[in-house]
C-alpha cells in the first residue's frame, strides 16, 4: 500500500521523483509474485510514460508480457529497451524469447550471446 502510494505521489507531482523508474519495477515485481500480472502491467506502462528513457522498465514489462504468453508485444518491449541502451539483462532475455519459439533462428540467439557477452562479461546469467 504505501509503494502504491509513494508511485502515485509521483505520477501527481506531489513529491520529488527518483530519476529513473526503480520503484514502478518494485511495485510490479510485488504484484508479479502475486500473480496480478495485469496490475504489474499496469504499474509498468504507468512506469514507462512517467520514464520514457528507463530501459529498466522495457525490461520488466517485456518480462511481464513473455509471461502471459504475449510474444510479440515482449520482443517489442524488449527491442525499445535495446534502442534506449543495449545491456546484457536485454539481449539474454531477447535470446531466451527466441529459444522459445517453434524454430528458432539458433545464428541470432548466438549473436544476441555474443552481444551480451561483449557487453557485460561479468553478467553471469549469460553464461548459463
Amino acid at each position: 500500500k504505501r509503494l502504491s502510494d509513494v508511485c502515485n505521489a509521483i505520477d501527481n507531482g506531489h513529491t520529488t521523483a527518483p530519476e529513473d523508474g526503480r520503484i514502478f519495477n518494485e511495485w510490479a515485481r510485488i504484484e508479479v509474485k502475486s500473480g496480478r500480472y495485469g496490475e504489474a502491467r499496469r504499474i509498468l506502462r504507468q512506469g514507462m510514460e512517467r520514464f520514457p528513457k528507463d530501459k529498466s522498465l522495457y525490461l520488466s514489462a517485456g518480462k511481464v508480457e513473455e509471461r502471459i504468453g504475449n510474444i510479440a508485444n515482449a520482443r517489442n518491449l524488449y527491442a525499445t529497451s535495446c534502442r534506449i541502451e543495449p545491456s546484457a539483462p536485454t539481449l539474454q532475455a531477447m535470446a531466451m524469447l527466441e529459444m522459445k519459439g517453434k524454430f528458432p533462428d539458433l545464428k541470432r540467439v548466438k549473436g544476441l550471446f555474443e552481444e551480451a557477452l561483449m557487453l557485460d562479461p561479468r553478467h553471469g546469467p549469460v553464461y548459463n
